[in-house]
């Protein structure tokens, strides 16, 4: 009777559990990723996040870049984890007197990324026509932001 009672202990523990894991719907938790199912009770690490970059330079710079042979300028961003990348232009006579009012505002080399983290770091590279280097580092991406960066002497 022991056994008999062991067994059918064991047999509803199993039934019982595979039915409450089973019940779990897998997806996307957290409510500020562009794919977040509310629906979702279980996270599977497929949040998905987008932030905005633009580049700019000031008149002073342009001016620089010019007297030095530059005329065009291609943005490189460049995804350090996949390698994939993304590139924009700037002329030298996109020049600004002030840094812009959004990431979509002009004059500036803009993307928009995709990213599995709130926040990620991309590198970028910037060259001209003689793809010489003239700038390059590395700028993070937050989560529905906008993040304008100065290429700046």
């Amino acid at each position: 009777m022991n056994k008999i009672t062991a067994i059918c202990l064991i047999a509803t523990t199993l039934l019982c559990t595979a039915t409450f894991t089973g019940c779990a719907k897998y997806g996307c938790t957290d409510p500020e990723a562009t794919n977040y199912d509310p629906s979702a009770d279980k996270d599977d690490g497929s949040c998905v996040y987008q932030g905005d970059v633009a580049f700019w330079m000031d008149t002073n710079t342009a001016y620089n870049l010019q007297i030095n042979g530059a005329d065009f300028l291609t943005v490189i961003l460049i995804d350090p984890n996949t390698d994939y990348q993304e590139t924009a232009s700037l002329t030298i006579y996109d020049g600004r007197a002030a840094p812009p009012n959004s990431c979509w505002d002009g004059k500036t080399a803009s993307f928009s990324m995709y990213f599995s983290e709130p926040s990620y770091v991309f590198q970028y590279k910037v060259y001209d026509e003689a793809n010489i280097l003239w700038f390059h580092g590395y700028v993070t991406l937050y989560n529905q932001m906008c993040v304008i960066r100065e290429l700046k002497f």
